[in-house]
């Protein structure tokens, strides 16, 4: 955000999210094999997963490497200076409230379903762990192309009309995995599903970023990562004991319900904070109405 002009950063949040779902494509589609393999060779396919967790982490730790030689700017005087105090929360709480609570949502209907459709297609048509790790290469190239799609959406309907039409359009898909029992219809909206569904993700952070001061920026993308988090933890738990006692069919509707809850809301707190510019070819943000 501190490194970016308004013209160029739809384009590297949804670029720098690409770059995590290209990478988790290229993962996806070794580990189920590596997991099979080595289950094969060894005799224990839970082996098998466990090495491949290990080799997961150790890339994982790779990372650590590019992050230590960034040289990011320095925090600004204003971003600095933030006080959590009750002033500032009278005057910005309802923002923060809305960051929080949409994100919250979103993630809601997500964590009852999401963590367990690898189970979903290993319960319902029997596969392997070498083919289900195939489908998440597919959804994550679908995911890849939905979020170099965006900005190109966004230049037409803005970040909050892209966000909520593509979140609405997953739903028939989520429909179709929810009560097919015929694997190509299953696998196709699988993709479709995860390809409209993740478009918004890096559009409701820039949306965030856009609507806040520079000096709560740090706190604005704090929120919307505890907003997620938060409700995994929560949803995550209920769609384990759903599945186990009423199946698939009744958590993914329940998603579906969730979905169309979340969208409706983002709608309704985000739609008079984001206009047209003057010359009709951006968009502008209004911090005040987001308030």
């Amino acid at each position: 955000m501190r490194n970016s002009t308004p013209t160029e950063r739809t384009y590297l949040f949804s670029f720098s999210f690409g770059t995590n779902l290209l990478a988790g494509m290229i993962g996806a589609a070794g580990a189920g094999r590596l997991a099979t393999v080595i289950g094969e060779r060894t005799g224990d396919l839970i082996y098998g997963y466990q090495l491949t967790l290990y080799i997961g982490i150790g890339v994982s730790l790779l990372a650590l490497i590019p992050f230590l030689l960034i040289r990011s700017a320095a925090p600004s005087k204003e971003e600095s200076r933030i006080s959590l105090s009750r002033t500032q929360f009278r005057k910005r709480g309802g923002f923060y409230a809305k960051v929080f609570g949409t994100n919250f949502m979103i993630g809601l209907g997500a964590g009852l379903i999401i963590p367990f459709l690898n189970l979903y297609f290993r319960d319902r048509f029997n596969l392997a762990p070498d083919t289900i790790g195939l489908y998440y290469s597919v959804v994550h190239f679908s995911m890849l192309a939905g979020s170099l799609t965006g900005p190109v959406l966004v230049k037409r309907f803005g970040l909050v009309r892209t966000v909520v039409i593509t979140q609405i359009m997953s739903i028939p898909f989520m429909a179709m995995l929810s009560y097919t029992y015929w694997l190509p219809l299953a696998f196709g909206a699988f993709v479709l599903r995860g390809g409209l569904m993740n478009l918004g993700v890096p559009l409701v952070t820039n949306l965030g970023m856009e609507l806040a001061e520079e000096k709560e920026q740090g706190l604005v993308g704090a929120l919307l990562m505890v907003g997620w988090t938060s409700s995994w933890m929560l949803s995550t738990a209920v769609g384990g004991h759903l599945i186990e006692h009423y199946g698939y069919t009744l958590t993914m509707n329940i998603t579906i319900v969730v979905y169309l809850l979340s969208s409706v809301m983002f709608f309704v707190l985000f739609r008079r904070a984001e206009s047209r510019s003057k010359t009709g070819r951006g968009w502008q943000y209004a911090k005040e109405v987001a308030a």
